[in-house]
């Protein structure tokens, strides 16, 4: 029997449009004006961080205590609220809600809902060989979400005027390839953003610009500014 169009689809299901708009309202705010190219470039990650799950004899995904996409949402919604609480006390209200004792399917529930929802490659390390070129961080226990992204993002200790601050028009990825002789990757985790692997000559670019907009965007909104700043202003340093 094909589900009720209403029902909330599992993750072994790729998100339809309905499913999409939720996960962009939430991720995003809804005031978000992402355009319909930008989205799509967004899908693909999202379902490719999914696909990486359903490798295996015993694959990950099957392993979560998140079953849908909806309740991705739900824990996303959890850690705003809660982003100034440490990992494990967001766990122990997740561990009620979803009605499981398994503390392990919980951590990589909340480790995938940041992934896909900051892009931050946060993940167990015994996965940390899917994805080599990225690398893998750990949210520790006694820590907020908040404390740890600040510690991902520090700012600059050095001060410089408006006009020290701006970049040369020729300081491009571009002229770095002709000029330094760089090669340059995509990569999907922030983390990695402009980090330069000196032996390989190899550049880690971070491509979705127009999402970090859209954090921004989001959290200069009066209802979630306050959920969103500490990202937020992680983000405008980058």
């Amino acid at each position: 029997m094909a589900p009720s169009q209403n029902s909330p689809q599992t993750l072994l299901e790729n998100a339809n449009e309905t499913t999409r708009l939720d996960i962009i309202n939430c991720f995003f705010g809804e005031a978000s004006k992402l355009e319909s190219t930008n989205l799509e470039c967004y899908f693909d990650y999202y379902h490719r961080e999914l696909r990486r799950l359903r490798v295996g004899v015993v694959p990950v995904l099957s392993r979560l205590a998140a079953k849908t996409h909806h309740d991705l949402l739900v824990i996303c919604r959890v850690l705003l609220a809660g982003r100034s609480r440490a990992r494990s006390e967001i766990r122990t209200d997740l561990l009620s809600h979803f009605q499981t004792t398994d503390r392990q399917a919980v951590d990589r529930s909340i480790d995938l809902t940041i992934r896909l929802w900051l892009m931050i490659n946060i993940r167990d390390s015994g996965y940390s060989l899917w994805t080599p070129s990225h690398q893998a961080l750990y949210w520790e226990e006694c820590s907020s979400l908040a404390g740890f992204i600040s510690s991902q993002f520090r700012s600059s200790s050095t001060e410089l005027g408006f006009r020290e601050s701006r970049l040369d028009p020729e300081f491009t990825v571009a002229n770095m390839v002709r000029i330094c002789g760089l090669n340059v990757t995509w990569t999907d985790s922030i983390n990695d953003h402009l980090r330069l692997d000196r032996r390989k000559k190899l550049l880690s670019v971070f491509p979705f610009k127009d999402f970090l907009v859209g954090h921004l965007n989001y959290a200069m909104t009066e209802q979630h500014g306050k959920r969103y700043r500490t990202h937020s202003i992680k983000l405008q340093s980058l």
